[in-house]
């Protein structure tokens, strides 16, 4: 796998549980992107996950798995989308802030190995005519 970081199966069977989203891609047996998301409450969406491999990446195939969650969103009428995101990943901060997230928040020691994260938001009504999404 090309990321240093996975779930264990017992989390991934509890977000199965949880009716959540699962988009993967793999190409000779790595994967290479994928997306989990899930209908949180009756009116927000949560983003768990989403990687791109780095071979794969400035392909805008991040922006097409959020369209992927979103479209699954509006099919439900969620106009409200949350997200945690590392604070050290200054890569994926940028882009999700291209595409019209908003950062909220800092929360200190957020991950079991004390990891900061940004909390951030996304609103449909927030939504701007040149939006990359």
């Amino acid at each position: 796998m090309s990321f240093p970081e996975f779930y264990e199966i017992e989390v991934l069977k509890q977000l199965f549980d949880f009716s959540a989203e699962f988009s993967v891609a793999q190409s000779e047996n790595y994967i290479v992107w994928y997306i989990i998301f899930w209908i949180v409450k009756e009116n927000r969406g949560h983003i768990v996950s989403l990687a791109v491999d780095e071979e794969y990446k400035r392909q805008r195939i991040g922006s097409k798995l959020i369209n992927t969650a979103i479209a699954t969103f509006l099919k439900f009428n969620i106009f409200n989308v949350t997200l945690e995101l590392r604070t050290e990943n200054k890569g994926a901060l940028d882009f999700y802030q291209l595409i019209d997230f908003k950062l909220d928040r800092t929360v200190s020691n957020y991950y079991e190995d004390d990891t900061d994260v940004f909390k951030m938001s996304f609103n449909f009504s927030d939504l701007k005519e040149d939006s990359k999404i």
